[in-house]
């Protein structure tokens, strides 16, 4: 029976979902797929096909490539797998995000029919065929859906493995969470909240779980550990990450507390403004008081004829006196990576002079505000150019505050005894914490959260449906 049900629920799901990604597939505007970051992505997907290195330069190969430490690569690596199965097309980069989407709804759909039953679970697909702003990110080369994917698929392991004690099933749980982490930046410190809320058994003895976080925490760190060298050695600074991550979006939330950055600002605004993605590099120079050399502008170029001559500044005015010395001195140190340091300590030097203590000035208004931002969706006319995207947008809000918030508070109060009900409850909350607090907040950060709480509205929508079905009998 159960086989049956798991069938047809695949079925209704599979067609749904292919046709919502169709629509959003055949109505998406060509400038959505190269907004904003995606250009860097493309860029870095190419550099991996045709030479083998993690660059985000785009020249005639008179020189090298230089190496870069604004990405992770394994957003780019999956654009350089689906070059060289589909061919290097826009539509075709499209294409990965599309078919992420529907693996996502199909996946969720199945965790809802094996906790909850199959009407709950076909519920939960519907409704998770029909998110728009998913299907809004979709359509553009960004790596949240199939980062989402991906988290999604390792937590339900976590899950699954909840009570595994075997060194060698643990190692390699702990190896796959170490890849998945090369993928996106937040997905190392997301995969550690599941392990915690997900993929432990709180009944264990508490020195069991700790083995167990060990285990799964020193493989994961191990495979991690080579991108970390790397960047070392480029750069001669511990970079545990990206340079994006631990400067731009820093400094962004900087300026999201202060309220001078924020989500809620008309679409001219990002068209104007946010047509480069060194837009904020711009803004801060002005803001410090100095003149940077890599302006808002033609983004092929913008490493190019980076060199030594373009310091405009003393660098021992931000780095220790050895580091300084090898960014203005050192041949060997590649110019893009002293572009990329000094694009992190301006960010760094620009946040402190604008921060604001979280926890003491405007706590619970800036706790609030930011909440309001994860999950009010309304990143998501920014990012697209869909015809009649604004109203299907506006369409959703409605559905999303007038219907489905109230459902997944029903689904949560129904299946907070429940021990999964539960974490993914946990999971959620601290999710949203972790964005809150130390991430610039995007709706489209929201999109994994939400995605989960599906399975929630799911089930707040069947106790409706049930107690409509008996009232009328």
């Amino acid at each position: 029976m159960r086989n049956k049900e798991y069938a047809i629920l695949n079925a209704v799901i599979l067609i749904l979902a292919v046709a919502c990604s169709l629509i959003a597939y055949k109505s998406a505007h060509d400038s959505n797929l190269w907004s904003g970051d995606s250009n860097g992505y493309a860029r870095m997907a190419n550099n991996l096909v045709q030479h083998g290195v993690i660059s985000l330069e785009n020249h005639d190969q008179s020189r090298p490539f230089y190496s870069t430490m604004a990405r992770l690569p394994g957003f780019p690596a999956a654009l350089a797998a689906t070059q060289i199965i589909l061919g290097k097309s826009a539509w075709n980069y499209a294409v990965l995000n599309l078919a992420a989407w529907v693996i996502t709804v199909i996946l969720i759909s199945n965790i809802s029919l094996e906790l909850f039953g199959f009407r709950p679970a076909l519920l939960t697909g519907i409704l998770a065929s029909t998110y728009t702003t998913a299907l809004f990110q979709a359509t553009s080369i960004l790596p949240e859906i199939t980062t989402n994917l991906l988290i999604i698929i390792i937590l339900t392991i976590y899950y699954k493995s909840r009570d595994i004690t075997g060194i060698h099933k643990l190692c390699f749980i702990g190896i796959i969470s170490g890849l998945a982490a090369f993928y996106r930046e937040p997905v190392a410190p997301t995969l550690m909240i599941g392990l915690l809320t997900l993929g432990t058994n709180w009944q264990n003895r508490i020195k069991l779980n700790l083995k167990r976080l060990f285990i799964i925490g020193l493989m994961m760190s191990l495979t991690y550990t080579p991108w970390i060298v790397r960047n070392y050695r480029l750069s001669g600074k511990f970079i545990p990450v990206t340079i994006y991550a631990s400067g731009g979006g820093t400094n962004t939330k900087a300026l999201q507390d202060n309220g001078k950055f924020g989500l809620l600002l008309p679409l001219d605004f990002w068209e104007q403004n946010m047509n480069s993605e060194y837009y904020m590099l711009d803004m801060i120079s002005k803001r410090v008081g100095y003149r940077y050399f890599i302006l808002s502008g033609n983004l092929e170029d913008r490493f190019i004829n980076a060199s030594r001559d373009d310091l405009v500044f003393d660098p021992a005015d931000y780095f220790p006196d050895e580091l300084a010395d090898r960014l203005v001195n050192d041949q060997q140190m590649q110019p893009t990576i002293k572009v990329e340091l000094i694009f992190l300590e301006i960010c760094k030097r620009f946040t402190r002079s604008i921060a604001k203590d979280f926890f003491v000035k405007r706590s619970l208004k800036l706790f609030a505000y930011r909440l309001f931002l994860l999950y009010s969706l309304n990143d998501t006319t920014p990012w697209t150019h869909w015809r009649y995207g604004k109203l299907i947008h506006r369409l959703n809000q409605v559905r999303w505050y007038l219907i489905e918030i109230p459902l997944i508070f029903l689904g949560i109060a129904i299946n907070l005894k429940q021990n999964c009900g539960k974490r993914i409850f946990l999971f959620v909350f601290f999710y949203s914490l972790l964005v809150i607090l130390n991430m610039p907040v995007e709706a489209r950060y929201g999109i994994l959260p939400v995605t989960l709480l599906k399975i929630q509205a799911g089930v707040g929508l069947d106790r409706i449906v049930t107690w409509i079905l008996n009232k009328r009998n």
